[in-house]
């Protein structure tokens, strides 16, 4: 009895001792203008075109300093990226439209929108279905006798 209460008590104490969830809190808008500001400059430095050549080609063909430029680059536009508030993106009407209307996954499929309903309906012509060509009739034949069932013995020609 005692063991479980002390393996009761360890664990309520490890479980007090447990660091908290990791959760990046959002940066303030000046943070985020010199995260912006130093990709630019790591842009314009020609880490991103030397990054965009692949690992391989980085290494065979780059100083440790511009390795270490490619890391950086990484590395604020990570903090950037989820740290710093985007606004949201314009999409194209197409996909805009796309979007609004659905892309055949809608989980009412029999619903129609309200600009459906206003549509002004057109007959759409269904394109004629040619009917399958004929078989040969050997072909329809089978080419293996029947299975003979146990119940039914083979009949034997009588001869008379």
């Amino acid at each position: 009895m005692t063991s479980l209460l002390r393996t009761a008590g360890l664990t309520y104490v490890l479980i007090a001792l447990a660091p908290p969830p990791a959760i990046a809190a959002p940066l303030e808008p000046a943070a985020c203008q010199q995260l912006r500001q130093e990709l630019s400059a790591l842009d314009a430095s020609g880490a991103r075109a030397s990054l965009e050549r692949g690992a391989g080609w980085a290494k065979a063909n780059l100083q440790p300093q511009q390795l270490e430029q490619i890391e950086r680059l990484l590395e604020v536009q990570g903090q950037f990226l989820f740290r710093c508030p985007q606004p949201k993106r314009k999409l194209d009407p197409a996909t805009e439209a796309l979007m609004e209307h659905g892309t055949g996954s809608d989980p009412d499929p029999d619903a129609k929108s309200a600009d459906a309903a206003a549509a002004p309906k057109t007959a759409v012509a269904k394109p004629k279905r040619t009917p399958p060509k004929p078989k040969p009739a050997d072909a329809l034949t089978p080419t293996t006798p029947p299975a003979r069932s146990a119940g039914n013995p083979p009949s034997t020609p009588t001869s008379q």
